[in-house]
């Protein structure tokens, strides 16, 4: 690392930060943290080879909280879940549709189903909040072009419309 900055102002920490989630769509944050030393030239900073402090994963506290999904009965053809989440300490539904198509055509398993409604909700829930247009019920009417090879693809270029 090398530039002005070094000038009259040293680097006093650097750090990293991790992101991440685990399979339940959890999100988990940590750092760690290095050393920079100046060469004894003053041209440029190099890293230690003993990493600093690290901190320890820790979950990270989201905008909002999914706190159930929980099935309704079928409407015509689609699957029906109400999501219950919280946000800003407020208690709040939403109504998510899905055509049977992926369990039907593209044979998801009960489990798969389930992960998807969990993705969507998070995607959707996290779209209200950055537009600020609050829905209480939500039907994908994604029509899916015949080109998908697999559900999976499918599935995404379904969850990848929402964003």
């Amino acid at each position: 690392m090398s530039g002005q900055f070094m000038g009259k102002r040293p680097i006093k920490e650097l750090r990293l930060h991790f992101k991440f989630r685990d399979s339940k769509n959890n999100w988990y944050y940590s750092e760690r943290f290095l050393v920079p030393e100046m060469v004894n030239s003053g041209a440029f900073y190099r890293i230690n080879a003993v990493a600093g402090e690290y901190i320890p994963t820790r979950p990270l506290n989201p905008l909002f909280n999914i706190d159930s999904i929980d099935p309704l009965p079928l409407t015509g053809l689609n699957q029906t879940r109400l999501v219950s989440y919280t946000y800003n300490k407020t208690a709040k539904t939403l109504k998510i549709n899905i055509s049977t198509t992926l369990s039907g055509m593209w044979d998801f398993t009960a489990d798969e189903i389930e992960a998807a409604f969990m993705e969507l909700s998070e995607r959707k829930i996290a779209k209200m909040i950055k537009s600020g247009n609050f829905e209480e019920d939500f039907y994908v009417n994604f029509y899916l072009k015949a080109t998908q090879n697999t559900g999976f693809e499918a599935y995404k270029e379904l969850r990848d419309s929402i964003l």
